[in-house]
């Protein structure tokens, strides 16, 4: 079994230094690397010859990994005040302008692509869901969800251009 004690004091430290003092979040990123130390170590069937190195590593790319979970998460509480549904609109003529530019972005949609790239940018522009979402829900992997969206928002932007 690995032995993490020698190290947990340097690895919290550098979880400190890392995430800025946010005291859960570091603790969060040791146990998530620590996790990986393990799991490592015992798909190899065999223990991992430079420790240190290695767990220092692993805590570094958790720590990465949490801070942009907590920035995205910040965004999107931060994003979630100014949206609003169509029928919410600050005034009626924004929400028919709303409307309307959505109805012939799906009429175009629909023209060019299948009903896979329909469903993905309904999904993304009148759901507001993530990117991970949609490839959740429509059962493909998160690039290629990204690469629908990136051929649809190119269409788009040649169609709609006056």
């Amino acid at each position: 079994m690995l032995n993490f004690g020698p190290y947990l004091e340097k690895q919290r430290a550098l979880a400190m230094r890392i995430m800025g003092g946010n005291v859960a979040a570091a603790e969060e990123a040791c146990e998530e690397a620590r996790m990986a130390v393990l799991t490592r170590s015992l798909a190899n069937h065999e223990p991992i010859q430079l420790f240190w190195p290695y767990l220092r590593r692993a805590t570094v790319r958790a720590c990465y990994r949490k801070l942009r979970r907590l920035h995205r998460e910040r965004l999107r509480l931060e994003q979630g005040a100014d949206r609003f549904v169509i029928g919410e609109a600050p005034d009626p003529a924004t929400a028919a302008m709303i409307a309307d530019v959505l109805l012939t972005s799906d009429r175009i949609v629909r023209k060019h692509f299948g009903s896979r790239h329909v469903d993905i940018f309904r999904l993304r522009y009148h759901d507001g869901l993530s990117v991970r979402e949609i490839a959740a829900r429509v059962a493909l992997s998160v690039s290629t969800v990204k690469h629908d969206l990136h051929a649809i928002i190119a269409l788009l932007r040649r169609s709609l251009q006056p």
